[in-house]
């Protein structure tokens, strides 16, 4: 029987009881007990390491004492071993960008996210340095989570690496590379305060030092430029700004106009300008209306007030931007039996006084009845012009206001108003399309309607339906030879 399973050693016989009960020592009893003080002396521990341990030993908060330090990667690790960090750390070895490190107890394979700990012997000079641990494969070393290391990353010798693996991706990730320090010196009685940067062409000989002016009677915010040069300050504005070369610097005076914009002198050259970020009250970027080039110049952008304008090249290359307003409907509409907005209340075209646009419109619906439709067009005023084209499909007949009644029409030099172009007989719960196309020389009107009318039942705009407008420039051309 030996152990009772809680640790007590438990006997199977009792020679006194045997003696009282008259029972005399018998060969096969006294085996017995021998034989389970055998088997209970078997399952204990042996201190000269003979035992395997065959399950888990609960130490009830006790501990081991006086232990060796551990030597393989099955050992227990002794508590002086963890506090001195030498577990997986060591002076490196190899060359500036093929890192090794030879641990005391060596890693055998590596895991995702294992730690690794190694001093550098020199700086990275390449950006794909190596490190490899216990004579493993060598894996590239990257940072921020994939990119290159620049030369430098490692500082240099001395520099304490913490590295760390990537089992996906096989590569080491650097998690401390080397910091980017700007000396900075506070004000004092001997001068202001100042920062410092070193360049990086001559090995930190020169430096580019960033002064405060002596005194601040407010807050100045200062947006430093792309280009080499120099930013004064005059009444806490932008007053010059020194360009690399004496071409770049004629026209770069500025000054600030009370907006928060900057007036440019002539001829600018600006190089990586990038606009900040709009606001709801102030545009990223805008132009002043003003007078088209006489000769167009490759590269030019120009806003006459009516269009925006790009050249590429002096041979006919200008052109104007199209610039669109743009409606559709995302679901169906409000149904329509008496005349209506077809996009709904909201859906106007806006225009300007005495502005040309080119307007195409497509308007999807379902007809409850197979009466007609009228299409009505109406612009705040009389238009000066007026030109457009119509499709209707499917349809059994066609009625217009001009003499046309084919499938296609046009109707020519419309002054109306409100012209209006009139369908047949629709046929009842059909997906319906009408298409117009309108070349519009507006006069003082400020919007166009597109409405519809139902003579009979009404009519269900369909998702999908949707209508463009381009302004077109006054000139009779967009396209101008130098």
């Amino acid at each position: 029987m030996s152990f009772n399973g809680s640790g007590s050693f438990v006997r199977l016989y009792s020679w006194v009881n045997d003696a009282a009960a008259n029972i005399k020592i018998r060969a096969d009893r006294f085996d017995n007990e021998l034989n389970g003080m055998a088997t209970g002396l078997s399952t204990c521990i042996t201190k000269d390491g003979q035992t395997t341990v065959t399950a888990n030993l609960p130490m009830a908060g006790f501990r081991h004492t006086g232990t060796g330090a551990g030597a393989t990667r099955t050992d227990y690790a002794r508590l002086d071993q963890s506090q001195d960090g030498k577990l997986a750390w060591v002076d490196g070895g190899g060359t500036a960008d093929a890192i090794t490190a030879s641990y005391a107890i060596p890693i055998t394979t590596l895991v995702d996210g294992q730690l690794c700990y190694v001093r550098a012997t020199a700086a990275n000079a390449t950006t794909t340095p190596t490190f490899s641990p216990s004579a493993l494969t060598a894996r590239t070393i990257v940072k921020n989570g994939g990119a290159a290391l620049v030369a430098g990353d490692i500082a240099g010798d001395g520099h304490e690496l913490i590295l760390r693996y990537d089992l996906t991706n096989t590569r080491w990730e650097l998690m401390n590379p080397k910091a980017v320090i700007v000396p900075f010196t506070a004000a004092s009685s001997s001068g202001p305060a100042s920062m410092e940067f070193a360049e990086d062409t001559d090995n930190g000989t020169n430096k580019i030092t960033l002064k405060a002016p002596s005194a601040v009677t407010a807050n100045v915010d200062i947006a430093l430029p792309d280009s080499a040069g120099t930013i004064a300050l005059t009444s806490n504005k932008l007053s010059a700004f020194a360009a690399t070369s004496s071409a770049e610097l004629a026209g770069i005076i500025s000054d600030e106009t009370g907006t928060g914009s900057l007036v440019f002198g002539t001829s600018p050259t600006l190089a990586g300008a990038v606009c900040a970020a709009g606001t709801t009250t102030v545009p990223a970027y805008s132009m002043t209306s003003g007078t088209n080039l006489t000769t167009a110049a490759a590269g030019a952008q120009e806003f006459d007030g009516t269009a925006f304008y790009g050249t590429t090249d002096t041979n006919g290359g200008r052109g104007f931007y199209d610039l669109s307003q743009y409606f559709r409907l995302t679901g169906a509409g409000s149904n329509i039996s008496t005349i209506a907005n077809f996009f709904g209340a909201s859906s106007n075209i806006s225009l300007v006084a005495n502005a040309y646009y080119e307007i195409d419109i497509e308007c999807w619906f379902v007809k409850t009845t197979s009466s007609t439709i009228v299409w009505t067009f109406t612009n705040s005023a009389a238009p000066t012009g007026m030109n457009m084209t119509y499709e209707f499909s499917p349809i059994t007949g066609l009625v217009t206001t001009a003499a046309d009644t084919n499938l296609f029409g046009q109707q020519y030099n419309i002054t109306s108003a409100a012209p209006t172009v009139t369908t047949g007989s629709l046929t009842t719960g059909v997906l319906h399309m009408a298409k117009f196309k309108i070349w519009l020389q507006n006069g003082s009107g400020t919007s166009l309607k597109i409405q519809a009318t139902s003579t009979s039942g009404t009519i269900t705009p369909a998702f999908g339906s949707r209508w463009f407008c381009r302004r077109l420039p006054s000139a009779s051309t967009g396209t101008f030879a130098a």
